[in-house]
């Protein structure tokens, strides 16, 4: 009882968060599910698993739906991680910066109640999970920059293994994180990020030794590494950059070299041409091999290239002609996808707030009306705001400690920008996720520094005038 007394205004922030995340819930009950989640949600009930989308994922999946044994309780489990962390960071920045409950709680609520978010929440797909565990990521190591306390080093380890279990690229971030921590910490706290990386490897080793074992997860259906090359390669062939002829037999065997199409923003529509997987699987070498000659013999297709399927991350604006995928607020693939039909009676939607759904879903086509170049869709957008936020709140008031959060958001945009298949907000959730709760919090205490600081140079220049 005496913890809940302590903590009893979080604990309203907590409920609050909770109850607008439900409200969203059960608009869209059982949740928002596309291809991607239907796809894992067969895996589920037929307990064959494969590791084309992060095996992890789906495990995950399987473990949170057991009570139901429908996709709902795993819509719901993100709602409820979101008000925890949530309350979590009110509870740090209310007691460690000393930041107003009141404007604490409101922007908890804006965060929960913002479309973009609210929807994603009940998004079944891994890029939500991910998200979730990077702001959580996030937040830990602000709170370990405050307080060094052993268990947040553990939290931060399981933490950092979810982040590289997730995404396939997901290892980039978490890597970087722990490399970035490695070396910005003084001595007496790099034993504790070696003990996190411990934790961090050996939570990756179990799951992916004994536990894809116990759930006999075919380790061999997964995205080869080779795959986020072939795009690149693609503009070559588009750009008739001269191949050799082993290179010509590579491809063919992927796909007749005359029938590959090109776009830069978007590699799918190359991709579900009916390409042979297994031949970019047993040739991944000699594919990344193919690539390294082709950009070293014409670089500036290479360059042209990630600078175009990259823009989403760094430029603000949406290029014309160009689709960039929000959100999934409609079905749209249930009479072809023999998957979704084969399991319709649990994956299709049935809102139990059908006039609230309505009302979402006027809003969300009100907004993406005015909004006609995306800019409040676009990931870019919030990738600079937290970037600025932070650089001046470090600047201001000499906190350049704050300054490694730089290094996951900054692995992360890189990491996606370089690896993505096409143009999504769902990509860099992450960093959209962390940017709509920090950014503000970032610059109210840079105002609020910046006046003390003002008042106290007045007073200085009154008494020596």
């Amino acid at each position: 009882m005496k913890v809940i007394q302590k903590n009893k205004d979080y604990l309203i922030i907590f409920i609050f968060v909770l109850i607008i995340g439900i409200v969203y819930w059960l608009s869209f009950y059982p949740g928002i599910m596309t291809y991607d989640s239907v796809y894992q949600w067969s895996q589920i009930a037929e307990f064959i698993f494969s590791d084309w989308h992060p095996a992890y994922h789906t495990i995950l999946m399987w473990l949170i739906s057991r009570s139901t044994n429908t996709p709902s309780s795993i819509s719901v489990f993100q709602v409820v991680y979101f008000s925890f962390i949530t309350a979590f960071m009110a509870k740090f920045f209310v007691e460690r910066f000393q930041i107003s409950k009141k404007f604490v709680f409101c922007l908890s609520i804006l965060s929960v109640w913002c479309p973009l978010n609210g929807l994603m929440l009940v998004t079944i797909w891994k890029d939500v999970f991910y998200g979730l565990s990077f702001f959580t990521g996030v937040i830990i190591i602000m709170a370990i920059l405050e307080e060094d306390n052993k268990w947040l080093w553990v939290m931060l380890g399981i933490t950092i293994g979810n982040i590289w279990l997730l995404r396939h690229n997901g290892s980039i971030v978490a890597i970087s994180i722990l490399l970035s921590c490695f070396l910005f910490f003084r001595s007496e706290k790099r034993k504790k990020v070696l003990i996190s990386s411990l934790i961090s490897f050996g939570f990756v080793f179990l799951v992916k030794g004994p536990i894809y074992d116990l759930f006999k997860v075919n380790r061999y259906d997964t995205q080869p590494i080779a795959l986020a090359f072939l795009h690149p390669i693609e503009a070559h062939v588009y750009a008739k950059t001269e191949l050799t002829i082993s290179e010509q037999r590579l491809l063919n065997n992927i796909y007749p070299l005359e029938g590959w199409v090109y776009d830069c923003h978007d590699s799918t529509v190359f991709l579900y041409k009916g390409l042979n997987f297994n031949s970019i699987t047993d040739n991944q070498i000699l594919v990344i091999k193919t690539f390294l000659r082709l950009t070293i013999s014409n670089p500036k297709v290479t360059l042209k290239h990630y600078l175009c399927v990259s823009s989403f991350v760094w430029q603000v604006s949406q290029p014309k002609d160009v689709h960039l995928e929000t959100l999934y607020i409609t079905e749209t693939y249930a009479e072809n996808f023999p998957k979704y039909q084969q399991y319709k009676n649990v994956v299709e939607a049935k809102p139990k707030l059908p006039h609230v759904r309505e009302m979402i879903v006027s809003l969300v086509n009100f907004i993406q009306s005015l909004d006609r170049n995306n800019i409040i869709w676009r990931p870019a957008l919030y990738t600079y705001l937290l970037l600025f936020s932070i650089f001046i709140y470090s600047l201001i008031t000499g906190q350049t400690r704050y300054m490694i959060i730089f290094i996951p958001i900054l692995a992360q945009t890189i990491g996606i920008g370089l690896t993505a298949q096409l143009q999504a907000v769902r990509f860099q959730y992450p960093v959209y996720l962390t940017a709509i709760s920090l950014v503000p919090i970032f610059m109210y205490l840079s105002i609020r520094e910046g006046i003390e600081k003002l008042r106290t140079w007045n007073l200085i220049h009154l008494r020596f005038k």
